[in-house]
């Protein structure tokens, strides 16, 4: 029988905490919704040039919208909610969301036609009874998900004979599709003030996340709110500080691209999901960059050895000042981006073994 891990692996002493303002993710939403306001936690660019971006007020409420109308669509507290949805503000919505209504974000993904891998995770995951998904490019996930779904509806209910613990689909960016599903935005406008969220603490679980799948079929690792407000929140990695404007284009459902910025008061600006491919991909995050003023960005590797290469390109006022790497392994070629790629007195080139 495969071990299934159900708390994290990260530790954390009582005395650590004394310091803290806040113990849950949760607690971090609230907070900077209160003391950042309208300022922007979130922005999304696109290379059509439009720039869509989230306040750290209208986070805090709209997550709580969704939970209150999670809760009220019938979702238990430590069930599951899976998410299959591209960087966009409605993913933000939907897992703080199902956070504060008590359940267990995690994002998924899906990729065998047959419908294989989707039904395996699934049935991994055992209480998943909330599917959040956008359609996919060319409607390449609705056309995997319907194969394996008896019967959906607008009012959010569905039926699988093959996946018999999902009860509920919400659909993201499906007007073009022409399936009856229960819109996201339909249900955030929904008004279920009146019901009480529970309590989230900072020993519950906060998400989880898949590993890489190198070995056979993804494991699933459950970490709980305790961790990672201590280690994100930590003096050792003070380049997550709000003082510096972050750069990171990796997608939320990957755990170097999770916007762990909300436990920090970081604005993190990021590229939507839904925008066509720039055709210079390299030159779209620089001009990015560079318009946003981004003081700090998240690079992997092959990012870095660019930015090196194109360091005469970039503009005298280039922004950036600190460059955070991991996951991957650095050769010494890469300390050359100190300079133009980065104020040389302050480039911290974080090195860790990031574990999923």
């Amino acid at each position: 029988m495969e071990e299934r891990l159900t708390e994290s692996y990260i530790k954390v002493t009582a005395e650590e905490y004394e310091s803290l303002q806040f113990l849950t993710i949760v607690d971090s939403l609230k907070l900077y919704a209160n003391i950042n306001g309208e300022s922007e936690a979130v922005v999304f660019v696109s290379t059509d040039g439009t720039r869509q971006s989230v306040t750290w007020s209208e986070l805090y409420e709209k997550s709580r919208k969704a939970a209150q109308a999670f809760v009220h669509l019938g979702l238990k507290e430590h069930e599951v909610a899976a998410l299959n949805i591209r960087n966009c503000p409605e993913w933000l919505y939907a897992s703080f969301g199902a956070m504060m209504a008590g359940a267990i974000p995690i994002s998924i993904s899906f990729t065998y036609t047959d419908t294989s891998d989707l039904i395996a995770l699934m049935e991994k995951l055992q209480t998943c009874s909330l599917l959040v998904m956008d359609p996919g490019l060319d409607n390449i996930n609705w056309n995997i998900l319907r194969q394996v779904i008896d019967e959906c509806n607008a009012s959010g209910r569905v039926t699988s004979e093959k996946m018999p613990f999902l009860r509920y689909l919400v659909g993201v960016s499906f007007d073009q599709v022409g399936a009856k599903l229960l819109k996201f935005s339909d249900l955030l406008n929904e008004n279920h003030s009146d019901i009480d969220l529970p309590k989230v603490g900072p020993k519950d679980i906060s998400l989880l996340f898949q590993t890489s799948g190198s070995t056979g079929i993804p494991k699933v690792v459950a970490h709980t709110h305790e961790p990672y407000v201590k280690g994100v929140t930590g003096k050792h990695i003070d380049v997550m500080d709000a003082k510096y404007k972050l750069f990171n284009d990796r997608p939320f459902a990957w755990s170097g691209g999770f916007p762990f910025s909300v436990l920090t008061g970081q604005t993190r600006v990021t590229v939507s999901g839904f925008c066509e491919h720039p055709e210079d991909r390299v030159r779209f995050m620089t001009e990015t960059i560079e318009r946003e003023r981004c003081t700090s960005v998240f690079a992997l590797p092959p990012l870095m050895h660019e930015l090196i290469k194109r360091q005469n390109e970039l503009p005298p006022d280039w922004p950036v000042i600190i460059i955070l790497c991991s996951g991957q392994p650095l050769t010494k070629k890469l300390a050359s981006c100190i300079g133009k790629s980065c104020n040389c007195c302050w480039l911290k080139l974080v090195l860790a073994e990031h574990k999923n």
